[in-house]
């Protein structure tokens, strides 16, 4: 019995091994073609000799070979079909994208109350027949941001033919000397935005000092001192100031009405503290004849008497 067993499972092996190679069956069929015979029986069995004496292949065979033949056929032509189509598609989008009728033809902006929508149209300077895929939405905002009172703007595409442009400006936060007599709307940057607005219903501080620059520029850093005082200011506060000084040294000098000047030194950490004793020293004392209130330092007040002063 174990012998029987290990003859059965030997058999397909000894099977693979008398099966020729796939050298020897191309050996094969190289021999037979030369000798105009074919190289196996299944070879043999696809042709036969007709009445005449010549050898013929099998219609079945044939029929097989034109089917192949055909998928082949179709299976380059759908994808000669799909070539065409992606290639169609790609240069149809391309001349549709770069022609005018994506063109960006309605701009919608957005101003503000001291930004007009024609002075933010021109530096947007988007042509009428720009094409959307050239819109430079960062690049139209930084140029609209160049607007004195501009502080941030935001560019969108709106496809087809659309693009809106909305900005959001600066606040005031103190006025300048221009130099000429007049006053200049500064933010809290120390950035000039231009000429004193018509109508403002906000109260600011008065700066004096500082050399005034051109709208859209920033001036001189010693106006930051100022501009934090400024911020320090309570409404009573602000309605006991005319205005505010910046020293050569950077120091800055508060004058009061009627009269007075408050030295409140360099804008540093101890501001808090000067600007408390401030609102002390008006509250609490005396300011008859008052010429100068040094608060330099906050804890140790220093008050000068003059009715001479002005």
């Amino acid at each position: 019995m174990p012998t029987l067993l290990r003859d059965r499972a030997s058999a397909p092996r000894q099977a693979k091994r008398d099966k020729p190679s796939r050298r020897e069956r191309r050996a094969e069929r190289k021999q037979a073609a030369e000798a105009g015979q074919p190289a196996s029986d299944a070879a043999a069995r696809a042709f036969y000799v007709d009445d005449t004496g010549q050898r013929r292949i099998d219609p079945r065979i044939r029929a097989r070979r034109d089917a192949v033949q055909l998928g082949h056929k179709r299976k380059r032509l759908r994808r000669l079909v799909v070539l065409v189509v992606i290639v169609s598609l790609g240069a149809a989008g391309y001349f549709l994208v770069n022609s005018s009728l994506l063109s960006a033809r309605s701009v919608e902006i957005t101003g503000g109350p001291n930004t007009s929508v024609d002075d933010i149209r021109a530096a947007a300077a988007i042509g009428p027949d720009e094409r959307m895929l050239d819109v430079n939405e960062r690049a139209i905002a930084q140029r609209v941001e160049q607007l004195p009172w501009v502080d941030t703007a935001t560019v969108q595409r709106r496809w087809p033919r659309s693009v809106t442009i909305s900005v959001t400006e600066r606040k005031l936060a103190a006025l300048l000397q221009d130099g000429a007599g007049g006053w200049l709307a500064v933010d809290g940057t120390g950035r000039v935005l231009g000429p004193t607005p018509d109508i403002s219903n906000v109260f600011v501080t008065h700066i004096a000092g500082v050399a005034p620059v051109p709208a859209g520029q920033t001036v001189d850093g010693r106006i930051g001192g100022a501009l934090a005082v400024a911020g320090k200011l309570t409404a009573p506060l602000s309605g006991r100031t005319s205005m505010l000084t910046v020293t050569p040294e950077g120091s800055v000098e508060l004058k009061l009405l009627p009269r007075g000047t408050v030295n409140l030194g360099r804008a540093d950490d101890s501001l808090d503290a000067k600007v408390g004793a401030l609102r002390t020293m008006l509250a609490q004392a005396d300011l008859r004849d008052l010429c100068r209130l040094d608060l330099r330092v906050p804890t140790s007040p220093v008050l000068t008497r003059d009715a001479a002063c002005l």
